[in-house]
């Protein structure tokens, strides 16, 4: 696939990683791969599978984050080369035809994820998706190994205030649309950044309660392959 920005883009979707791309916790996965051959940090990977289904719904506790950054330590490059590998295998058909059919139509698109862009970037640019509209976490890194997250706007305070400072230093022009799966994707619809919002309801576990959604802008979409015209209908309705 060629990559390549939109020139003049008629409209601007960004779409969320985890259970919306993908279909589980990436993060969460990876430090499974990290902690698995270390029967130390046993007491760790039982607490990073508990809170799994938290990540993606900025309810992590301050503890959590601590056992998080812990995590982290024991991640290598190689963990990360695992996970895209096996990742690849089980990305659905409709993912890359998405994006394809957006470009084509001048739609600009954008990863926006609490996940991280060392696993995510490699796996965007095979739908087209350069760098620079990948908007995710990162690690410090020495060599091969992971030292820490690196702080950012993105990783401490959410994707709504990221996107707050972004989409002014940026001057788009045209209709935003949010794709996701949790309430820190609604909120970038709630807090006004984005005209439209999608559910994706078809990989999550726990789908978003419709009573803290109660505009008519918002869709939900139950099979992933639905996806790209419950976005054409929601430009249309803008």
């Amino acid at each position: 696939m060629a990559f390549k920005r939109i020139p003049s883009p008629v409209a601007h979707v960004f779409l969320d990683f985890d259970y919306t791309l993908v279909p589980e916790e990436s993060t969460i996965q990876i430090l499974q791969y990290a902690l698995e051959h270390h029967p130390g940090a046993s007491h760790i990977k039982t607490l990073i599978k508990k809170m799994g289904p938290k990540t993606s719904a900025d309810q992590i506790e301050g503890s959590e984050i601590w056992t998080l950054v812990k995590a982290a330590t024991y991640l290598r490059w190689k963990h990360v080369q695992r996970y895209v590998e096996k990742i690849k295998l089980e990305i659905h058909p409709f993912v890359p035809a998405l994006f394809e059919q957006l470009h084509a139509k001048s739609i600009q698109t954008y990863i926006l994820s609490a996940a991280f862009k060392e696993w995510i970037q490699p796996i965007a640019l095979q739908w087209g998706v350069e760098g620079q509209y990948v908007m995710a976490n990162r690690f410090v890194w020495f060599g091969n190994r992971s030292l820490a997250y690196r702080p950012s706007t993105l990783l401490m305070k959410g994707k709504s205030n990221y996107l707050k400072t972004w989409l002014p230093q940026s001057q788009i022009q045209g209709p935003v649309i949010m794709v996701g799966d949790s309430t820190s994707d609604y909120k970038v619809y709630q807090k006004g950044l984005a005209q439209a919002f999608i559910s994706a309801d078809y990989y999550t576990p726990k789908p978003l309660d419709s009573s803290i959604m109660p505009s008519e802008t918002i869709k939900r979409v139950e099979r992933p392959e639905d996806l790209l015209e419950q976005i054409m209908m929601a430009l249309e309705a803008i």
